[in-house]
C-alpha cells in the first residue's frame, strides 16, 4: 500500500520554438506544413489499429505531435531551480535530476540533517546533496474569514496557513500568504500592504506601496464586492485564478494571456494546433480537476502546478508530467516487444493501460487504483521491462527527507533499541488473548493515494536474519466487487534505532522507502509510522503516514489519554488530523492472512538493486542472491 508505481503515458516535452516567421507567407507555410504532419498523424493511426497488437504506441505518435514546440511566455520568468520537495517530495538526489535543471546556483532541496542513513531509492547509497537556493516564489490567497470550513473540516484560514507550511518543504523560497474577505473588506488593500515581503522581491518592488505576488488566488470568495476593491491590484498581478468564488471574479481569472471565461477561450481550446494559449487553458482545467478532488495534496497542487508551468520548474510536478518521446518508443520496442504484445492480448492488462490513460495529471489515486484493479502477470512483465530493466522513459526520482520528523526515542522508560524497534512492529501478531494473525490493522493514513484502501492489515514476520512486512488490503473494483491484494516488503535496519529501510517490487517496479516509527503507546494500544519512498524507475516520490492498533480502531478510553499525544506526533510530520484517511475494517472476512512460504523467492529478480548482497542486519551478515521471479 506504501509503494508507489504510476505507470502514467506520459506527454511530450516541449523544446523551444523556432522564432516565429517575419512574413504572412511564411507563416501561411508552416500553417500548412503543420497541418499536413496532422493529417499524416491521422493517418498513421488510422493504418495502426487495425494491423498490429501494439497499435497503443499511435495514440503516443499523436501525443508526439500534438506537443510540437510553441513559443513560450514561460521561458523568460522561468528558472532552471529545482524545486525541491512537494509536501516531501523531493525531486532527487545524486543522479535524481537531469542535467539540464543542474546550475551552480543549484543543488537538490533536501533537509540539513536527517536521522536516516543517507540513500538514494537505488541501491540507499550514503550520499546526500546539500539544499541550494531556489527562485522565489511569492503567492496571495482570499478565503472566506469567521471560521469558514471546506471540504477538510477545518477553517480555510488553517488549510491555507498549512499549504505554506508544506510549500516550504517544496522549496524555502515558496510563500503563500493567506487574506480573508472580512478583512479585506473592513480595512481595504491595507490588508495586502501588510503582507510580508519576500527578501528576494522588495528590491524589484520597492517602489510599489502594495506587494504584487506572482499569482493571487480566490478560494471560495463569493462576495462580489471584493471585485471593484481589488480592481486596480488584481490589473498587476501576473496569474489570477478564482476558484468556486462569485461570477464577477471568476470572469477575471487569467494564466499570462490565457482566460478561461474569455470570449476566445472556445477557439483557442478548439484550435487543433498547439499554441501557448492553448497550453494554459489546458493547464487551468487541470487545476479545476485538483480542486474539485478537494483534498489536501490537490490544494496543494492547485499552486504547484502552475508555478511549474509559468515560473520555475518543480521537478517533483514536472517529473510527474515527463514527456515521452521517440527514443523512448524505439527502447519500448526495441527491447520489450513481446511484453507489449502480451499485455495487448491480455484483457486485465490492455484494461489496466486505458485505465492509466484516462486519469488526470498527477491524479495518483487514479492511476494506483487503475493497477491494483487491473493487477496480472503480464502487465508486471510489461512493467517491469520497459520502466524497470530498461528505464525507456529514463524517470529519475529520490526519496524525500523532508519533513524528516525523527523517531521515537524511548519506550516503556528505556532509551530504543534495534531489537525494541522490531517488537514494535512485530505488534500483536500471536499475541493477545485472540492470536492475531496480523500485527497491526490500520486506523487511518495520510496518502490519498495507499492509506485509504479498506481492511488494511500489516504482518511483520521474520525468516532467518531477515525481517519481512506483509500488508494485506482490500480493493473495490469500479464494478463494484471486491479483491483483496497483497504485497511483500523486504525490511532492514536503518542507522538509528526506531528507522528502517524498505523495498518492495510492487507490479513490476521497485520501490524503496525509509520508515520511522514516530510514537506508540507503552502499552502498545496505538503506533504512529511516517515512510518516505521513491519508485524511480516510475519517476514517483511520495510520503506517508499510518497510525494503527490491534483492532483497526481508536484506542479504548478518553481521548485526552491519547490523543494529544498522536496529534504532536502528527504535527512533527507536518501532517493535520484532518488530513487523515479513516479506513473502513467492513467486510474484512477472509483476508489472505497467511505468508506465502515461497513468496521470498519470488519477491526479486536478477539486476534489482534489492536483489544483490546487502548487509541484512545489525550482525553484518549477507543475504543471497535474489533468485529469477517465477
Amino acid at each position: 500500500m506504501c509503494s508507489a508505481f504510476f505507470y502514467s503515458p506520459p506527454i511530450l516535452k516541449r523544446k523551444a520554438a523556432p522564432p516565429p516567421a517575419s512574413s504572412s507567407t511564411s507563416s501561411s507555410s508552416s500553417a500548412a506544413a503543420a497541418a499536413a504532419d496532422y493529417e499524416k498523424a491521422h493517418a498513421l493511426v488510422a493504418a495502426a489499429r487495425p494491423k498490429t497488437p501494439i497499435f497503443w504506441v499511435a495514440p503516443l505518435l499523436m501525443r508526439l505531435w500534438k506537443n510540437k514546440p510553441s513559443t513560450s511566455k514561460r521561458s523568460g520568468a522561468k528558472g532552471s531551480d529545482c524545486g525541491g520537495d512537494f509536501g516531501g517530495c523531493r525531486c532527487g538526489e545524486g543522479g535524481g535530476v537531469h542535467g539540464s535543471w543542474m546550475s551552480s546556483a543549484t543543488v537538490l532541496a533536501a533537509s540539513a540533517s536527517s536521522s536516516a542513513d543517507n540513500m538514494s531509492p537505488s541501491g540507499f547509497s550514503s550520499t546526500k546533496t546539500i539544499a541550494g537556493p531556489s527562485k522565489p516564489v511569492h503567492v496571495v490567497t482570499v478565503v472566506p474569514g469567521n471560521g469558514a470550513r471546506g471540504t477538510l473540516e477545518a477553517p480555510w484560514t488553517e488549510v491555507m496557513e498549512h499549504m505554506h507550511r508544506r510549500m516550504q518543504y517544496v522549496s524555502p523560497a515558496f510563500s503563500l500568504h493567506v487574506v480573508t474577505e472580512e478583512d479585506l473588506l473592513t480595512r481595504g488593500l491595507a490588508a495586502l500592504a501588510d503582507l510580508p515581503v519576500p527578501a528576494s522581491t522588495e528590491h524589484a518592488r520597492k517602489t510599489s506601496s502594495l506587494n504584487h505576488p506572482d499569482i493571487l488566488y480566490f478560494c471560495k470568495t463569493q462576495n462580489p464586492a471584493i471585485a471593484p476593491l481589488l480592481q486596480h491590484y488584481i490589473a498587476q498581478v501576473p496569474h489570477v485564478l478564482a476558484l468556486d468564488s462569485c461570477p464577477i471574479l471568476t470572469r477575471k481569472t487569467r494564466i499570462g494571456p490565457a482566460r478561461p471565461y474569455g470570449p476566445l477561450a472556445g477557439f483557442w481550446k478548439a484550435l487543433p494546433l498547439p499554441t501557448e494559449r492553448k497550453r494554459l487553458l489546458t493547464l487551468f482545467e487541470t487545476v479545476q480537476g485538483f480542486w474539485e478532488r478537494g483534498h489536501s495534496d490537490d490544494i496543494l497542487y492547485c499552486v504547484l502546478v502552475v508555478i511549474n508551468a509559468v515560473l520555475v520548474d518543480i521537478p517533483a510536478v514536472s517529473e510527474i508530467l515527463k514527456p515521452v518521446t521517440f527514443q523512448a518508443l524505439q527502447c519500448m520496442l526495441t527491447n520489450c516487444g513481446k511484453q507489449i504484445v502480451d499485455c495487448q492480448r491480455n484483457p486485465a492488462c490492455k484494461a489496466a493501460l486505458a485505465c492509466l490513460e484516462s486519469c488526470p495529471p498527477n491524479d495518483q489515486v487514479c492511476r494506483y487504483r487503475c493497477i491494483v484493479q487491473y493487477e496480472s502477470t503480464e502487465f508486471e512483465q510489461f512493467a517491469l521491462c520497459i520502466l524497470q530493466k530498461h528505464n525507456c522513459l529514463r524517470n529519475q526520482a529520490a526519496i524525500p527527507m523532508s519533513p524528516d520528523p525523527a523517531p521515537i526515542t524511548h519506550f516503556r522508560g528505556e532509551k530504543l533499541t534495534h531489537e525494541m524497534a522490531e517488537e514494535i512492529q512485530f505488534g500483536h501478531l500471536g499475541g493477545l488473548q485472540q492470536k492475531l494473525p496480523w500485527s497491526w490493522k490500520v486506523i487511518s493514513g495520510v496518502n490519498p493515494a495507499y492509506d485509504f484502501f479498506p481492511s488494511q492489515h500489516m504482518t511483520y514476520y521474520q525468516k532467518g536474519k531477515a525481517l519481512w512486512y506483509q500488508p494485506v488490503f482490500r480493493v473495490i473494483t469500479f464494478d463494484g466487487k471486491q479483491v483483496w491484494r497483497r504485497r511483500l516488503y523486504r525490511v532492514r535496519r536503518a542507522k538509528v534505532p526506531g528507522t528502517f529501510y524498505y523495498t518492495v517490487l510492487d507490479n513490476g517496479v521497485t520501490s524503496s522507502e525509509f520508515w520511522r516509527i514516530i510514537d506508540a503507546a507503552e502499552d502498545m494500544s496505538w503506533v504512529l509510522f511516517y515512510y518516505s519512498g521513491a519508485a524511480a524507475a516510475a519517476g514517483q516520490s511520495y510520503t506517508g503516514a499510518i497510525l494503527a492498533s490491534p483492532t483497526g480502531e481508536w484506542p479504548a478510553g478518553p481521548e485526552e489519554s491519547y490523543k494529544p499525544r498522536i496529534l504532536a506526533a502528527l504535527d512533527r510530520a507536518g501532517i493535520k488530523e484532518w488530513e487523515l484517511f479513516k479506513v473502513n475494517h467492513g467486510s474484512s472476512e477472509g483476508a489472505p492472512l497467511e505468508i506465502d512460504p515461497l513468496a521470498e523467492r519470488r519477491f526479486m529478480y536478477p539486476g534489482w538493486a534489492g536483489a544483490k548482497k546487502a548487509e541484512a542486519s545489525a550482525g553484518g551478515s549477507k543475504e543471497e542472491e535474489a533468485v529469477a521471479v517465477a
